[in-house]
């Protein structure tokens, strides 16, 4: 299936999501589908490229639906916008050493586990905690290397374009519609065509539930 048939019925699954959940009554206690806008920071870095540590910092913004499949479990799937890479540390007086900066359209999808009930100020009951496992798929359509504050067009020629991630989850809601989460993520397969270039991420951010 082609990327953008993908991205096309991620679009029609999360607006059918944002459709059934703005259609739900407020005193619906058993709400079946959720969405949710969430926005973030990415703290990444490449295994292989000889640098170490997650300097390389970018946003990640998009869309999330849920379906509840029992009392307890959720399947999720999400549209990001993600920007990761790596980079080596500043050093006061030189320009950067290496810079990958690659963009990424996200499609990840986790099952999750929610606990520790509680109840909002008219009532109604939600989750406060939620863990999630699952794999992106991760597209890259723009990528950029810099070498001494240069660009070298010629550094992402062997990159791929299609990367897969296995992430792990932890969100805790701090309201009935407001919640924070903390991802790790990492590639199953080399993202580079000779290399071993292995993409790592930790995401910060926060999210709103409709």
């Amino acid at each position: 299936m082609q990327f953008r048939n993908l991205i096309f019925l991620a679009i029609i699954y999360l607006g059918l999501s944002i459709n059934t959940s703005a259609q739900s009554s407020e005193n619906n206690r058993e709400r079946r589908f959720n969405a949710a806008i969430v926005a973030g920071l990415n703290f990444s870095q490449i295994d292989g490229d000889a640098i170490a540590g997650y300097h390389k910092v970018g946003m990640s913004v998009g869309g999330r639906a849920g379906i509840k499949l029992a009392e307890r479990w959720e399947l999720s799937m999400e549209l990001l916008y993600s920007q990761r890479g790596s980079q080596s540390p500043l050093v006061k007086g030189q320009p950067r050493g290496l810079k990958y900066h690659l963009d990424y359209f996200d499609i990840p999808v986790e099952i999750n586990f929610k606990d520790w009930k509680a109840v909002d100020g008219k009532d109604r009951p939600f989750m406060r905690a939620m863990i999630g496992a699952g794999f992106t798929y991760s597209r890259l359509f723009r990528s950029k290397k810099e070498v001494g504050g240069l660009e070298d067009p010629a550094g992402v020629d062997d990159l791929k374009r299609d990367d897969v991630m296995f992430q792990f989850t932890v969100s805790f809601y701090a309201f009935r519609y407001l919640g924070f989460s903390l991802r790790w993520g990492r590639s199953l397969f080399s993202m580079h065509k000779t290399d071993a270039f292995i993409n790592h991420t930790l995401n910060f951010r926060a999210f709103y539930q409709f």
